[in-house]
């Protein structure tokens, strides 16, 4: 299974318990304290589990970012129940996410022949979908029922709008997993958006 900790779901979850011991944390992680102080006083960040998140972006874009490796912070600051906490959280999120890496896969498998309900939801179709959906990424993700919190850091974290509509999509996916092309095209149809389905259909042979 990929390193779960670079799943955004499980990213948002983890904020909400290092909340009160983010600044440390990211100490013993080798952040930079300069970024540690831009995040505290950042104003973006309205609260400390925002600051918690902000300091968990900064440790997943440097290299090789495990959850050993944010467990053993852990223990270095002595928070055995917050230690515990996260261990609890793991193993939730792993009895609740059997399908996590079998989804992906599919999203990036080639396109198979058959009816709309045979075709996986590859990457490309969502970087297409993505590219056509545009800036109206927000009000597309709020159709598909993703909280605001979740939109707002995705525009905090990513820096081109096409990124951030894809973005947006793969946290549905995620949180749904869905894995075939016919259920981003029901959403895509009530959001009417029929002519990126139109456009989809034609540039990938969907028929």
């Amino acid at each position: 299974m990929a390193e779960i900790i670079r799943n955004p779901i499980f990213q948002y979850n983890l904020s909400e318990l290092l909340k009160n011991d983010w600044y440390y944390i990211g100490i013993i992680l080798d952040i930079e304290e300069r970024d540690l102080e831009s995040i505290r006083d950042d104003v973006k960040f309205k609260n400390s589990q925002e600051k918690a998140y902000g300091m968990l972006k900064c440790f997943i874009n440097k290299e090789k970012p495990t959850l050993d490796k944010l467990k053993d912070a852990i223990k270095k600051i002595g928070k055995n129940a917050l230690l515990n906490d996260v261990n609890n959280l793991e193993d939730t999120f792993l009895n609740k996410s059997p399908n996590f890496e079998d989804n992906t896969n599919k999203r990036n498998s080639p396109l198979n022949n058959g009816n709309d309900n045979q075709f996986p939801l590859t990457s490309k179709i969502v970087e297409r979908v993505a590219y056509l959906i545009g800036d109206k990424y927000g009000s597309f993700g709020r159709h598909l029922g993703l909280d605001q919190y979740d939109i707002k850091i995705i525009k905090n974290d990513e820096q081109s709008t096409q990124a951030r509509a894809t973005a947006v999509i793969d946290l549905w996916i995620e949180l749904n997993h869905i894995s075939k092309w016919e259920q981003l095209k029901k959403e895509l149809i009530s959001f009417k958006r029929i002519n990126t389905v139109e456009i989809i259909e034609k540039e990938f042979a969907y028929k």
